[in-house]
């Protein structure tokens, strides 16, 4: 389950640098038609549903349990990114980006709650990791992004975010039954 943690984490790190990266495009600017000001907003919007997400994903975490709380946030990443990949107008990749915020928001709870209850004795280490690996994941979308862009759009690499996210919540599904 640690793994499961850990890669839950990844994921986190990848929607955290997802607006920062995809918005500073000019590419993405010009096909939304945004602003310096309207980008800043739409890069606030996931952290306003980091907010909510914070706010709801302890009490979902304690109600649940981790395995269904990670495979229900895992889900809903893996079904926004692609989602934002496809929006073509700034409301709706705002509302999705809130999405985003809220369900990588419970990923992050839960995974946290999870290491923390999996080693008492070994609690700072263990969020160490987990936090290293919010690093690699928030350098991986930006890297990934520059260095695919002779080749895809950032929609491409979008998508392929959500894609990780996918099998990690179909297995975390197999295992609440």
């Amino acid at each position: 389950l640690y793994s499961v943690a850990c890669a839950s984490m990844l994921v986190y790190g990848i929607v955290l640098s997802l607006p920062g990266t995809v918005l500073g495009l000019s590419e993405t600017a010009a096909e939304l038609g945004l602003t310096l000001t309207s980008r800043g907003s739409l890069i606030s919007a996931l952290f306003i549903g980091l907010l909510f997400g914070s706010l709801l994903s302890g009490p979902i975490v304690d109600a649940l349990g981790y395995r269904a709380s990670l495979a229900l946030s895992s889900g809903l990443v893996a079904l926004a990114m692609p989602l934002l990949a496809v929006m073509r107008t700034p409301l709706l990749a705002g509302v999705t980006i809130v999405a985003l915020g809220v369900a990588s928001a419970g990923m992050n709870t839960a995974s946290n709650a999870l290491s923390s209850d999996l080693f008492p004795g070994e609690r700072a280490i263990r969020m160490n990791r987990l936090a290293i690996l919010v690093g690699i994941g928030g350098v991986l979308m930006p890297v990934t992004t520059v260095v695919s862009s002779v080749l895809v759009s950032w929609r491409t690499v979008v998508v392929a975010g959500g894609v990780l996210a996918a099998p990690l919540g179909a297995w975390l599904v197999k295992r609440v039954r």
